[in-house]
């Protein structure tokens, strides 16, 4: 008598294949659900990073400073108002700043909120914030909105860096200024 042996699997075989899945599966889900915050906090990050870079032109350079969202395809950029090298004689015109790069935000993140010195604008029109040598900087916010998250970028008037409000946390700065003399605190090293 023959016997005939049936390939198929067995049922310790299949659960072990299925404890495996559930454990990939536990460790990719929570990864590829938290791709649009990190997508958002990422872009949150490079405007802030363009925004002290605008803060550095403004304090250090002794032509006006502008932040601008480009014409062509939305990007945000950095220009300056600057004569041309290779024509002194023209007056000077505004050329994008050589030093920084235009700044595109990834799929899916948007500019829902641009306001300077109370002011607001609509962030898909021709906008521009103007820093001038000698007056003090606006007070800048960006807000930006992501599949699951809005984040705002602020940068004051005197700060050398912006600052990114999370959702839920205040926008106000806990800074106040200090009279020290009047502290009793004119000595203390600071």
């Amino acid at each position: 008598m023959t016997t005939r042996r049936v390939n198929a699997f067995t049922l310790a075989e299949i659960l072990v294949v299925a404890v495996l899945l559930a454990i990939i599966g536990a460790l990719l889900v929570p990864r590829l659900a938290g791709k649009p915050r990190l997508t958002t906090q990422l872009a949150a990050e490079q405007v802030a990073e363009l925004l002290a870079t605008l803060a550095f032109r403004s304090s250090l350079s002794a032509q006006p400073v502008a932040l601008m969202r480009g014409l062509e395809d939305g990007a945000l950029e950095i220009w300056v108002l600057d004569m041309d090298p290779e024509r002194p004689d023209l007056p000077a015109a505004w050329r994008r700043d050589r030093f920084s790069r235009p700044l595109r935000l990834p799929e899916g993140v948007a500019l829902t909120a641009v306001r300077f010195d109370e002011k607001q604008y609509v962030p898909d029109d021709d906008w521009s914030i103007t820093c001038t040598p000698g007056q003090p900087r606006p007070r800048i916010e960006l807000a930006l909105s992501g599949d699951a998250t809005e984040v705002s970028v602020v940068l004051e008037p005197r700060a050398s860096a912006p600052f990114i409000v999370q959702p839920g946390s205040s926008n106000e700065i806990l800074r106040t200024s200090i009279d020290l003399d009047r502290e009793g605190r004119e000595r203390e090293i600071w």
